[in-house]
């Protein structure tokens, strides 16, 4: 339960005021420009004859599982909405610019995140 309060106290912290959402936001964005980077160069060197280890491969796949995972949500649910598969994606990345600009502004948390997964249906 101790680890469970440090952290329920640490989002608390980091979300109470606007410049402590921008601080996490910003730095959420540089680890995930860091993975992205990871996934890129571990990507490459298998593509092209390496060197690449499997300890890299591994370390990566679970966000290659999560994007790939994504994408398919974005297209089979444009599909299912009568739309192309492009649309889809569109729609997941303006949504996802929407709610980065909402939780980096003034407003309040409980209003900047939004009531469906970003690519989800709205109610």
């Amino acid at each position: 339960h101790a680890l469970q309060r440090r952290r329920t106290q640490d989002m608390a912290r980091r979300v109470s005021d606007p410049d402590g959402r921008r601080a996490w936001y910003t730095e959420l964005e540089q680890r995930w420009s860091r993975a992205v980077n990871r996934l890129a160069s571990v990507r490459n060197a298998l593509a092209h004859g390496g060197p690449a280890t499997a300890s890299a491969a591994a370390n990566v796949a679970p966000m290659v599982h999560r994007l790939a995972g994504e994408a398919l949500h974005a297209s089979l649910t444009a599909l299912l909405d009568g739309k192309h598969p492009y649309d889809g994606h569109l729609r997941r990345r303006d949504r996802a610019a929407e709610w980065a600009q909402r939780w980096r502004s003034e407003m309040p948390p409980q209003e900047a995140w939004p009531r469906t997964p970003v690519g989800g249906q709205s109610p």
